[in-house]
C-alpha cells in the first residue's frame, strides 16, 4: 500500500466532494489501485465556519504556502477557483515539485500551455480533468481513445446554466428573464451569471478541448462567442416548431480551409442526439476518422460529478507516483502549426413571412449564389395572421451571422434565424 499525501486550496462545493468520495470509496480505490489518499491539510477562506461533519476531521492551514513547503505532501489539488488567486499558487507548487490537479477551467483556458511546461521543467504532472464538463471524463478520453484517430469536429453544450434555462423555456414557456430567475433559485446559475449567459465560460472550455483535440493553442479572441442573452422564447418556440432544438453549442472546426471556433446559440435537428441533452447536463460530440461520431453525456457540474474527476485525476498521479515513471504532458497533442480561423459558418436556419413563397427558394439562390436550400416548411400557428416559411440555406462559403441576416432581410420579414449545427 502506497500513501499518497494531498493539499487541498479549497474546501467549498467540489473541494468538499472530493474530501467526500475519498472518505466512502477509500477501501475501494485502494484495492483497486494500491493506493491509500491522505488529506493532510486544506487551506480555506473562512476557516471558522461551521462545516458538516465529514469536513471536520480535516486540518485547516493558514496558507497555501505551509502545505506546498511540507515535504510529506505529493500533490496539490486546487479547487478555489479564480485566476489571479490560483495562478501563483499553481506555479509555486509546480516548481516545488508538486504535482497538481486543478478544476480551473477559467486559469488553464488562458494559461494551460504555460503551466504544463513548468510542470514538464519540474518533472510532474498537471492534470484538470475537472475542468471541462464536470463529471464527464472527456479529456481523459480524447487523450486516450482518439490517439490513432484523428479527430474532425468537436461540438458540444458545455454550460448547464445556459441549458438548463433553454429547457426551462422550451418546455415550460418561460421567457429568459424567468428562466434565469429559476436558475439561480436552484443553485444552477451565479448571483452574476455573466460568464455563462454571454458564453465565456463555454468558450474556455471549448479552449481547452481545442487544445486536447487538436493540439492547437488558441485565445478566447479567436473564438466567436454570443450568448443567449437576447433569446427570446418565441425562438424557441419557433425552432421546435420547425424541427429543431436551440441550443448554446461550443464548436471546433477542422476543415481544409481552416479552423472554425464559435460559442453561439445553434439550432440542432431534433432527431440528433445532441438536440436531445436537458437541463443542467452536458454532451460532448465528437467526430472522427475511424470512430466516426460519439456523444459523451453527463452532468456539467456539482459536488460529486466534478469531484469525481478530480479524484480520478488523483489516481492517475498516483499512478504515476508509484511506478516511477516520468510525468507527461496531459495535452499529448502538440503542433507548431498556427491555425488559420475561419469566422462564419455555412448552414442557416430562416423563418420568414415573405410575399412570394413559390419564389422563395429561387430567390434564396439568387441571393446567395451557389446557395443549396433544404427542408423548406410552412410554418402554422405560430403568427395568428400568417403562415411563415422556414428554410435550412447552406451557403458555398463560410458566412457570418450578421452578413447572413443582412443579406436575408431582402427575401421577406426574418422572424428567426440561427446557424445550424450540421450532423
Amino acid at each position: 500500500m502506497t500513501a499518497i499525501k494531498i493539499g487541498l486550496i479549497g474546501l467549498g462545493t467540489v473541494g468538499s466532494g472530493v474530501i467526500r468520495i475519498l472518505n466512502d470509496t477509500q477501501n475501494m480505490i485502494k484495492q483497486q489501485t494500491g493506493l491509500a489518499f491522505e488529506v493532510v491539510g486544506a487551506v480555506v477562506a473562512h476557516p471558522k465556519r461551521q462545516r458538516e461533519e465529514y469536513l471536520q476531521q480535516v486540518p485547516l492551514v493558514a496558507d497555501a504556502k505551509t502545505l506546498i513547503d511540507d515535504p510529506s505532501v505529493d500533490i496539490i489539488v486546487e479547487v478555489m477557483g479564480s485566476v489571479d488567486g490560483a495562478k501563483p499558487i499553481i506555479e509555486r507548487a509546480l516548481s516545488a515539485h508538486k504535482h497538481v490537479v486543478t478544476a480551473n477551467k477559467d486559469l488553464i483556458a488562458q494559461f494551460g500551455q504555460q503551466l504544463a511546461q513548468l510542470a514538464i521543467e519540474n518533472h510532474v504532472t498537471l492534470r484538470y480533468e475537472a475542468s471541462v464538463a464536470g463529471g464527464i471524463p472527456i479529456l481523459q478520453t480524447l487523450r486516450t481513445v482518439y490517439t490513432a484517430d484523428p479527430i474532425s469536429q468537436i461540438a458540444g453544450i458545455l454550460n448547464g446554466t445556459t441549458n438548463f434555462i433553454l429547457t426551462q423555456m422550451d418546455q415550460l414557456g418561460l421567457s429568459y428573464d424567468e428562466a434565469l430567475a429559476m436558475a439561480k433559485q436552484r443553485g444552477f446559475a451565479e448571483s452574476d451569471p455573466t460568464n455563462d449567459v454571454d458564453g465565456f465560460d463555454a468558450a474556455y472550455k471549448l479552449g481547452i478541448l481545442t487544445k486536447m483535440a487538436f493540439g492547437f493553442d488558441v485565445t478566447q479572441d479567436q473564438i466567436e462567442i454570443t450568448g443567449i442573452r437576447e433569446l427570446a422564447v418565441a425562438d424557441v418556440r419557433a425552432a421546435r416548431a420547425a424541427g429543431y432544438e436551440l441550443k448554446l453549442v461550443g464548436l471546433a472546426h477542422q476543415t481544409t480551409a481552416g479552423l472554425q471556433l464559435a460559442v453561439a446559440p445553434m439550432v440542432i435537428h431534433e432527431e440528433l442526439p445532441l438536440a436531445k441533452i436537458q437541463n443542467e447536463n452536458n454532451a460532448v460530440w465528437v467526430r472522427s476518422h475511424n470512430i466516426g461520431t460519439a456523444l459523451y453525456v453527463g452532468p456539467g457540474a456539482g459536488q460529486l460529478p466534478t469531484g469525481n474527476s478530480v479524484v480520478t485525476d488523483l489516481i492517475q498521479v498516483g499512478k504515476t507516483i508509484v511506478d516511477q515513471v516520468p510525468a507527461e504532458p496531459f495535452a499529448l497533442k502538440t503542433t507548431d502549426e498556427v491555425p488559420v480561423v475561419l469566422k462564419g459558418y455555412h448552414t442557416f436556419w430562416l423563418l420568414l413571412a415573405t410575399p412570394d413563397v413559390a419564389h422563395l427558394v429561387a430567390n434564396i439562390k439568387l441571393l446567395f449564389a451557389g446557395a443549396e436550400v433544404t427542408q423548406p416548411d410552412q410554418i402554422r400557428g405560430l403568427d395568428p395572421h400568417q403562415t411563415l416559411s422556414s428554410v435550412e440555406v447552406q451557403c458555398s462559403e463560410a458566412t457570418t451571422m450578421s452578413s447572413f441576416m443582412s443579406r436575408a432581410q431582402r427575401l421577406g420579414q426574418i422572424m428567426a434565424g440561427y446557424p445550424v449545427l450540421e450532423g
